[in-house]
């Protein structure tokens, strides 16, 4: 007869066993781990993708209503008021919540557009754009209500706590904020040229750099797009944001001081060689300077990031949106520029076909489209 003590003797495991269960156990842990990774990031993407689809379509409303597709960028110094101006005040009026349609998987989660929300000097802010607004209306009450762009402006509210509360509350928890990166298309339309072929400054001493509203005919038209000949399912509008140099001044709402802000725009048509503007002498002929524009410019989309293990979401013209991958995984997206010191690409690996992802210097330069 077997004793109580054999039974629970026998019943138990062995060290062996044990440690053999364990092992078992870590490595379907450690086969689990990818996988789980793996999904979790597809979701995100996933929930990135719809982001866009959402955002798209709230800029085809505006197309159809206004002719354009926005209004610029969403930047104060250079487009204006933020609350009034730019895609994202655009469709924040037309209630898309913009501020909550953010990709997860991008580590930066604020605009570089606070930098100067919260650290621009109120009474030195330039006044090529309108960084004022609209003018202050009358409540029912008979009190004044400013935007508060020109508040910040209007009563000379410097750096501080005072202002980034009021920045907070106004501006930030308003649903003014992105982490997507708008294309130079989008924001700028087209550049303005003058017979020299050097970019035509709207307002001298304004800056004549490509990025710059200035030289620009302003957010896409869509008569511009319907005019041009490459497919609007080829015209990137935005995508997964990369990372300013600039870093976030103060705490915004739970983001840390000192975090990474997403960059407003792409940087512009640059030469494909050296990624320099091009510049001309006067009394420069067009068969000069027409086929530098033409012909050795591209679009520089450093500006966009690939956070979604190596890829990028972009949401292009026609509403649709598609994965683009980092092939070399060198952190950059090339349309086509040579590798230099300071470009950041790796090798000269073409990422962004011409074929599929427009990259010209004008969406309407027939010639330079054929």
């Amino acid at each position: 007869m077997i004793s109580n003590w054999s039974r629970r003797k026998r019943a138990g495991f062995t060290l062996i066993e044990l440690l053999v269960t364990i092992s078992i156990i870590a490595i379907l842990a450690a086969l689990l781990t990818p996988a789980i990774y793996i999904a979790r990031e597809m979701a995100r993407k996933t929930s990135c993708s719809n982001n866009l689809r959402q955002i798209g379509i709230g800029l085809q409303a505006l197309s159809s209503d206004k002719g354009r597709f926005c209004t610029g960028s969403f930047d104060w110094v250079d487009d204006g008021a933020v609350t009034e101006v730019g895609w994202v005040a655009d469709l924040v009026d037309r209630n898309v919540p913009v501020g909550e349609l953010m990709c997860t998987s991008n580590p930066n989660q604020i605009s570089e557009a606070y930098y100067n929300l919260l650290s621009a000097d109120p009474t030195s802010i330039p006044t090529c754009a309108n960084v004022l607004g609209s003018p202050p209306r009358i409540a029912p009450d008979g009190t004044s209500i400013a935007n508060p762009c020109r508040a910040i402006i209007a009563n000379s509210l410097a750096p501080g706590e005072t202002r980034r509360q009021f920045i907070q509350e106004k501006v930030y928890m308003k649903g003014y904020n992105t982490n997507y990166t708008a294309s130079w298309y989008l924001v700028r339309g087209s550049l303005q040229l003058d017979s020299n072929g050097n970019p035509r400054e709207a307002i001298n001493g304004c800056g004549a750099a490509v990025w710059s509203r200035n030289v620009s005919s302003g957010g896409l038209r869509s008569g511009d797009l319907e005019r041009s000949i490459i497919a609007s399912s080829n015209v990137p509008f935005m995508a997964d944001g990369g990372v300013s140099s600039l870093t976030l001044p103060q705490d915004i709402a739970g983001i840390t001081s000192g975090s990474g802000m997403v960059c407003s725009m792409t940087s512009g048509p640059l030469r494909f060689d050296d990624m320099s503007q091009p510049s001309f002498g006067g009394s420069t002929p067009r068969s000069v300077w027409w086929p530098v524009w033409a012909k050795q410019t591209i679009q520089d989309y450093r500006n966009f990031s690939v956070p979604h293990r190596g890829s990028t979401v972009v949401l292009f013209a026609d509403g649709s949106v598609r994965s683009v991958d980092d092939v070399n995984g060198d952190g950059q997206l090339n349309s086509g520029f040579l590798p230099t010191v300071n470009s950041g690409f790796a090798d000269n690996t073409l990422e962004l076909h011409p074929a599929k992802f427009a990259s010209v210097y004008s969406l309407t330069d027939r010639d330079a489209l054929e």
